[in-house]
C-alpha cells in the first residue's frame, strides 16, 4: 500500500502563495527608502510581505545568481509589531517593536522613491488586518466544528492602498507559488511544501518559508535544479497518493536534468538535484506549473538550436545527431559549433561521439571512482546516527568525528570523470585491439590546439593587426562621462553614484580574435601602439591593455574551473593622456587620478605577474548595452546592465617595459556567472556594448571614481573573429 503523504503540522503553515506569473502574490509593496543606520540614514530596499518587512542590504560586487534578492539587512515581522507612527513635520515613519534587544525602525523618503504616507497607509493595512486573523484563528480554534481560516495574504484592503511599488527592482521570473515534493532525507518519508521561483534564466529553486522565521525574504534555500535540457514526466500516483490531497492532479511532475550533479552529503544546502518530483494543492495550478515548465524549457532548447522532444516521457540523455562533431555522423558546418551546455562537463567527452578507430561505438566511459559516493554518504549518515544513539565517551567521540572528516574529505577527492588518460587505456582495450588500437586511436586524434610561438619583435604584428586585424566599425572610442561611478560621501552608508569625469586613457586600437586557449599576456604577441604625445611624460603606465578572456564552451555544471579551451580575446589598447600624466606628477591630484598613480607605483616590475586580489586596489570592469531597450531582454538582465563586476581572483596584472596589462579571464567566474554569459553568446552579436574600466574606491579620500578607459564594441559576432593560434588544422 503506497504510503500517505505526510504534511507539515498546521502550526507552520504560511499563506498557500497561489501559482503566478509574477510577484503579486508575495510581495505587496517594494520601493526604496531611507533607513537609520548609527546615526546614518543610509538606502535600503525595503520589501513587504503578508508576514514582514524586509530591508535589504545593497548590492556590492558580483550578485549571486542563486538569490534572486539581496540579503536582508533587516527584518521586521507584523506580530512583533507595537505601534506605527508618521510624523509629517520629519517625513518620517516609526515602526515601533515589541522586541527586548531591538530598537524601533526610522524610515524615511527616498529621493525618486515612493513618499512615506504611502508606506505608512499599506503597512498599518497588512498589520491590521494580520492582528484581526491572528485573534479570530484563536477564538475560533477553541469552537468545535469550525474550520480553521485561511492565512492572510495581500489581502483585498492592501490591493486598495496606494501601494509603493519599483517594478525594475524585481527580478524577472516565469512562475512562483507553493508546491509539495517528495522529502529527500534518510528518515522521513512523504511530502511537505516549499514555495518555489523559477527564474526566466531557466533556474528553478525552492525554499523553506515560516510565518515568523524568514531570514531571508523568500525564506531557505532548500534546492536547486537547472532547466537546461532538462526532462519533463507526468507519473501517475497511486489511489491512496492520489485521495490524500482531495482536489489535487492524479499523477506528478518529475524534472530531471540534463547533466546528474555530483553527490552531495546529506547535511549540504541548497541541494543540487538531478531530478525532482513535485505536485501542487489542485488539478488547475498543477496544469499551470506544467504549461510555465514546458515552455521555459522549450525556449532553452530553441536558444540552444536543438529540437523540442515529443511526449512527456522523452528523457534526453545523449545529445541529438544534429549536436555532434563534424566529422562524426554529422555534416560538418563552415563555423565553429559550439556543445550545448548539458553536453560538455568538465573532463568529459559528449556521449555519442565517434572514437576514429571505424567501429561506430562511442567513446567509453571513464573508470568508476575508487570509493562510490554512496558509500561515503552512508558512511556520513551512519556516524550521524551512532553519534546520536551512542553513550558518552570521548574515544568513541572522537572516532566517529575522525570518520566523518575522512569521509568528506575522501568525497571532496573524488577523481573528476574522464580523467586524462582513462578513456584512451580503457579504448584501447575493448574489442580485443590490445596495444595496436590504441596506436591507431592516438594517431587518428588531432593534434593539441596550441597558440603561435612568440616571434622576435620585430616580426611581431602591431596592435589592431593580430591576425589580420579587425574591422574598424567593429570599434570605436568609449565616453567615461556615460558611466556612473562611486562619488560619496561616505560611500558605504550612501551608496551614492555620479557620472565619471573624463577618462585618463584614450582608446589607441583594439584586437578582437578567436584562439584554442586563453590568450595570456598578449602584449608579448604584439608590438604596442605608437604612444600619443605626453603619454610617457608622468608616473602613470603609458600604455594600459585590458584582455577580456571569454570562453566558448560550456562551463562544468556545478562549480569548479571551466577547462582551458576555445576563446574570445577582446583586447583594447589605451595610452595615457598628457593632462592625465600632469596630474598624476602634481602634488594635489584629484583622488581617481591618484588611486592610478599608486596602483602603477605598486605594479610588478617589468615582466612580473600578479593575481587582482593580491593588487593594492580592485579592478572593475563596467559593460553596459546602449540598445537594451530595443533587445526585448528579460528585466533581470536589464538590472544588471551598468553593474561593476568586481575583478579579483579572475584578473591577473602583467607589466612590462611602458605598459600594464590586465587579463580578465571569465572562466573563473562563478558558475552561474559564466553559465549567464555562454547562455547569451549567440546573442551578443545583437548587443551595442559599451565598456568602462575603474579602480574601486572605498574611502573619501579614494572617491570619486574616475574611469580608466572606455570603448565601444557594437554587434560583435564571435563566430566570424579570426583565427589566431591553430585547433588542430591551419589557423
Amino acid at each position: 500500500m503506497a504510503e500517505t503523504p505526510r504534511r507539515r503540522p498546521s502550526s507552520y503553515e504560511i499563506s498557500n502563495t497561489p501559482l503566478v506569473e509574477d510577484w503579486s502574490a508575495l510581495i505587496i509593496a517594494i520601493d526604496h527608502v531611507l533607513a537609520l543606520d548609527n546615526e546614518e540614514w543610509t538606502k535600503r530596499l525595503a520589501v513587504l510581505t503578508a508576514e514582514a518587512l524586509y530591508l535589504l542590504e545593497p548590492e556590492t560586487g558580483d550578485p549571486d545568481p542563486l538569490s534572486p534578492f539581496s540579503h536582508t539587512w533587516w527584518r521586521i515581522g507584523m506580530h512583533d509589531l507595537t505601534d506605527i507612527q508618521f510624523v509629517p513635520a520629519e517625513g518620517e515613519l516609526r515602526l515601533c517593536t515589541s522586541l527586548l534587544f531591538e530598537s524601533d525602525a526610522h524610515l524615511r523618503h527616498a529621493p525618486g522613491s515612493s513618499v512615506m504616507r504611502d508606506w505608512h497607509d499599506v503597512i498599518r493595512m497588512v498589520w491590521t488586518e494580520r492582528s484581526e486573523t491572528v485573534l479570530q484563528r484563536s477564538i475560533e480554534s477553541c469552537l468545535p466544528g469550525i474550520d480553521r481560516p485561511s492565512s492572510p495574504g495581500p489581502g483585498s484592503s492592501s490591493s486598495r492602498t496606494r501601494r509603493p511599488w519599483r517594478r525594475e527592482a524585481l527580478p524577472e521570473i516565469d512562475a512562483i507559488g507553493t508546491l509539495l515534493k517528495e522529502r529527500d532525507g534518510l528518515l522521513w518519508g512523504g511530502l511537505t511544501e516549499r514555495t518555489f521561483v523559477l527564474l526566466s534564466t531557466g533556474t528553478f529553486l525552492y525554499y523553506l518559508r515560516t510565518p515568523d522565521s524568514n531570514g531571508e525574504l523568500l525564506g531557505d534555500l532548500r534546492g536547486v535544479i537547472e532547466l537546461d535540457g532538462a526532462t519533463l514526466e507526468l507519473q501517475p500516483l497511486e489511489e491512496e497518493e492520489h485521495a490524500a490531497i482531495p482536489g489535487s492532479s492524479s499523477s506528478s511532475l518529475l524534472l530531471t536534468a540534463a547533466v546528474e550533479p555530483e553527490p552531495q552529503p546529506f547535511y549540504e544546502v541548497p541541494k543540487r538535484c538531478g531530478s525532482l518530483s513535485v505536485r501542487c494543492e489542485t488539478a488547475q495550478q498543477q496544469r499551470v506549473l506544467e504549461e510555465r515548465l514546458r515552455k521555459t524549457i522549450a525556449q532553452l532548447r530553441r536558444k540552444r538550436g536543438r529540437p523540442t522532444p515529443s511526449g512527456v516521457g522523452l528523457r534526453q540523455r545523449t545529445p541529438p545527431q544534429d549536436d555532434l562533431q563534424p566529422g562524426v555522423g554529422a555534416t560538418p558546418t563552415s563555423t565553429p559549433r559550439r556543445l550545448p551546455l548539458h553536453e560538455v562537463v568538465e573532463g568529459e567527452t559528449p556521449t555519442g561521439v565517434g572514437t576514429g578507430l571505424g567501429t561506430g561505438v562511442g567513446t567509453p566511459p571513464p573508470p568508476p571512482p575508487a570509493v562510490p559516493p554512496l558509500t561515503l554518504l552512508l558512511l556520513l549518515n551512519l556516524s550521524w546516527l551512532l553519534v546520536r544513539l551512542a553513550p558518552g565517551g570521548s574515544s568513541l567521540w572522537a572516532a566517529l568525528l575522525v570518520a566523518n572528516a575522512g569521509a568528506v574529505y575522501v568525497l571532496r577527492l573524488q577523481p573528476r570523470a574522464g580523467a586524462a588518460g582513462g578513456g584512451t587505456a580503457a579504448l584501447a582495450a575493448r574489442g580485443g585491439r590490445g596495444a595496436a588500437g590504441g596506436a591507431a586511436a592516438a594517431a587518428a586524434a588531432p593534434p593539441p590546439a596550441v597558440l603561435p610561438p612568440l616571434a622576435p619583435p620585430s616580426e611581431r604584428p602591431a596592435a589592431g593587426e593580430l591576425a589580420g586585424g579587425v574591422d574598424a566599425a567593429c570599434w570605436r572610442g568609449g565616453d567615461a562621462t556615460c558611466f556612473n561611478v562611486r562619488c560619496g560621501p561616505d560611500y558605504p552608508r550612501q551608496g551614492l553614484k555620479a557620472p565619471s569625469q573624463p577618462a585618463m586613457y584614450e582608446l589607441l586600437t583594439m584586437d578582437m580574435v578567436r584562439t584554442p586557449s586563453r590568450l595570456d599576456h598578449v602584449a608579448r604577441y604584439v608590438r604596442l601602439p605608437p604612444l600619443p604625445e605626453g603619454a610617457a611624460d608622468g608616473p602613470l603606465a603609458p600604455i594600459f591593455i585590458v584582455n577580456i578572456q571569454m570562453p566558448l564552451i560550456a562551463p562544468p555544471t556545478f562549480g569548479g574551473e571551466s577547462p582551458d579551451g576555445p576563446n574570445a580575446s577582446i583586447i583594447f589598447y589605451f595610452g595615457c593622456t598628457a593632462a592625465a600624466q600632469r596630474e598624476a606628477a602634481s602634488e594635489a591630484p584629484r583622488a581617481g587620478v591618484r588611486l592610478m598613480r599608486d596602483y602603477c607605483a605598486a605594479a610588478p616590475p617589468p615582466g612580473g605577474s600578479r593575481v587582482g586580489s593580491q593588487c593594492n586596489y580592485s579592478f572593475k570592469v563596467i559593460a553596459q548595452m546602449d540598445n537594451m531597450e530595443s533587445l526585448g531582454l528579460p528585466r533581470q538582465l536589464a538590472r544588471f546592465n551598468g553593474k561593476p563586476a568586481l575583478i579579483n581572483k579572475s584578473g591577473m596584472l602583467h607589466a612590462g617595459d611602458g605598459y600594464l596589462e590586465m587579463d580578465v579571464a571569465i572562466d573563473k567566474f562563478t558558475f552561474l556567472a559564466k553559465r549567464g554569459l555562454y547562455s547569451v553568446l549567440d546573442t551578443i552579436k545583437t548587443f551595442d556594448i559599451h565598456a568602462g574600466f575603474v579602480l574601486q574606491g572605498t574611502s573619501d579620500g579614494e572617491l570619486p571614481e574616475i574611469i580608466i578607459g572606455a570603448g565601444r564594441c557594437p554587434f560583435v559576432d564571435y563566430s566570424k573573429l579570426r583565427s589566431f593560434g591553430s585547433d588542430g588544422a591551419a589557423a
